[in-house]
Formats: structure tokens, sequence, C-alpha cells
């Protein structure tokens, strides 16, 4: 079951040309969802409560989305 509390994220920096990305999307109302970036991790487009170091704690209401960029 996928509907649970913590995720390891693998995606690529970048692609041909493209960016890397990934998504969370919730399940309930008031999901937060805190992202700690590995030591390798790279930057990605800040916004939304994410910085640009993709560190971040963004607060989703049930069926949001939240797209991470690699940039």
């Amino acid at each position: 079951n996928t509907w649970r509390d913590r995720y390891v994220v693998a995606s690529y920096p970048h692609w041909s040309g493209l960016p890397g990305i990934y998504a969370v999307v919730a399940s309930e109302e008031g999901t937060t969802v805190t992202l700690t970036p590995s030591a390798t991790g790279g930057l990605v487009q800040a916004g939304a409560g994410v910085a640009a170091n993709g560190t971040g704690t963004v607060m989703l209401g049930n069926s949001d989305v939240l797209q991470v960029m690699t940039s």
C-alpha cells in the first residue's frame, strides 16, 4: 500500500535537456509533506514552500498535488 507516511524518491536531475520531476499526492485534508533531500540531491525550482536546495514543508489538501522539478 503506497498510502503510508515515509517515501524515498529517485529521480534523474536532468535527462536529454528536460528537468527531473516527482509528484506527491495527498490522500486527505491537512497532509503535511516534509522534503528532506539526500546529501547528493541537486537544486530544484523553488516555490510553494520548497527551497531551491530541495528542503521544505508543504501543507496539502485532499487530492492536492505537489510537483517538484530540478532546476
